[in-house]
């Protein structure tokens, strides 16, 4: 008679993954898109890659050229801050997260402080939002995947355009809204006849930048504090003048810094102390000649304590614009302390000034600023 075998039991635990990586993107099952980590996991390797960069000159203060360094951004930093990006659908929270990352970055490379205003901070360098630049690679991966004729991924887009509600998380009807945004053909009529692919590329930038940059402009100009600050001549991927015309030297970079924060509306006198003190101890007077209220007016024209320079630059730069301008308009200028100002802070909202007395004069108050910058903080050290 046999005996039979028992086996022993085996209890067996499957346990499914709550995360996964696939090409790059990082899944998860516990958020509304599934995508929760993805976004700080391209932070930190866009930061790890400035951090790379950092030896090249990649920094504020004593770096390159902020139009080179934002180059250098743009080259080796964006794409891979936003791999990936573009075939999944970000939360709100997660476009924030990229967009404080991205300002703070741009603001780093102009030595600008964190409470500069954000679109004062792209135009200075050209620039469009990263949401822009997201919206823009979403865009243009849409014509490659309707360009595909006989894809599995057109079929898809097929259906998913006829099928699919506007209050649904499909990557598509996220198509559909950015197209209504920029005002682009619809992606019903786009899957039909889709368009080359330099075609679409140079169609997608041009509404989005134009789209961005009309967004920027109005926000800078709503801004009393900026209103030295001209804009009207940028576009996207100009840099403003005051970073064009300092060339490739560190400290020539380190004297527009000044000039920057002075157009932006950042560079802190008594009088914006005084402002901004909200127990109202601080007395906006200035404390180098004490006469008057320190603002920029005052420390640009008025400061006794800055008077030979201040004389010294000012004469070199009305001499510059006497030789280019009408007798009138000079006399104008010198009448006006406002138009003063403007000659000195920002001389490029002047159109009847051609590029190359822009570019000098640019130098000149360059200078100018930076000197009274270095005598105040001098003196201040002093008292």
């Amino acid at each position: 008679m046999t005996t039979a075998h028992h086996w022993p039991k085996v209890q067996v635990i499957c346990n499914s993954s709550v995360k996964a990586t696939h090409l790059g993107i990082d899944h998860d099952v516990n958020s509304k898109y599934g995508v929760k980590d993805c976004v700080p996991n391209r932070i930190q390797t866009a930061r790890k890659t400035v951090y790379a960069l950092m030896g090249a000159g990649l920094h504020g203060l004593n770096g390159l050229n902020p139009k080179v360094s934002m180059h250098l951004v743009k080259i080796y930093v964006l794409p891979r801050l936003l791999y990936g990006l573009d075939s999944i659908i970000l939360s709100v929270s997660d476009m924030k997260l990229l967009s404080v990352y991205y300002t703070k970055l741009l603001k780093q490379i102009q030595h600008l402080p964190e409470r500069t205003s954000t679109s004062a901070v792209y135009l200075l360098l050209g620039q469009i939002p990263v949401e822009a630049e997201l919206h823009k690679r979403m865009l243009n991966f849409f014509g490659n995947i309707i360009r595909n004729h006989g894809s599995v991924e057109r079929d898809v887009a097929i259906r998913q355009l006829a099928v699919m509600p506007r209050d649904s998380n499909s990557w598509f009807v996220k198509i559909i809204d950015l197209t209504e945004q920029y005002g682009l053909p619809s992606p019903h009529d786009l899957i039909n006849v889709p368009p080359g692919k330099i075609e679409w590329k140079n169609i997608v930038r041009k509404s989005i930048s134009s789209y961005w940059i009309d967004l920027l402009k109005s926000d800078v100009k709503s801004k009393s504090s900026l209103k030295f600050l001209n804009v009207n001549n940028i576009t996207q991927g100009k840099t403003h003048n005051v970073w064009d015309s300092c060339g490739t030297e560190p400290f020539t970079s380190t004297m527009a810094s000044i000039k920057a924060k002075i157009m932006c509306g950042t560079y802190t006198l008594q009088h914006d102390r005084a402002k901004f003190d909200r127990s109202g101890g601080t007395n906006s007077a200035c404390k180098l000649c004490g006469k008057g209220s320190e603002d920029i007016k005052h420390f640009l024209l008025y400061c006794e304590k800055l008077r030979d320079i201040q004389e010294h630059f000012l004469n070199i730069i009305l001499v510059k614009l006497y030789d280019c301008v009408d007798v009138e308009v000079y006399n104008e200028i010198l009448s006006s302390e406002d138009l003063q100002l403007k000659v000195i802070i920002d001389c490029s909202s002047f159109e009847f000034l051609d590029e190359s007395i822009i570019s000098n004069i640019e130098c000149v108050s360059r200078g100018y600023c930076y000197r009274l910058h270095q005598r105040r903080a001098s003196l201040l050290q002093i008292t």
